[in-house]
């Protein structure tokens, strides 16, 4: 798989779904604001950056990360 991105509009008005193909990315956690902090995960000219209203909204979002487990692939 090569690192890619697809943007896919949306029905419902203002949202949008970004599809990105990941191998080796850098991630990096910054921000212009210390209160309001960016995360910036980038590939293969792909980036992509959320940025937080706050940093405890950061991290909740990194407890919910470090939370998930991979699914199992049942195809066999």
């Amino acid at each position: 798989m090569r690192p890619s991105l697809q943007l896919r509009p949306v029905q419902e008005m203002g949202l949008i779904r970004v599809v990105a193909t990941l191998e080796d990315p850098f991630v990096r956690l910054e921000g212009w604001d210390p209160d309001m902090p960016l995360l910036t995960v980038e590939e293969g000219g792909v980036q992509l950056e959320l940025e937080f209203v706050s940093v405890e909204t950061f991290r909740s979002f990194q407890r919910q990360v470090a939370g998930l487990e991979p699914q199992e692939d049942d195809r066999g």
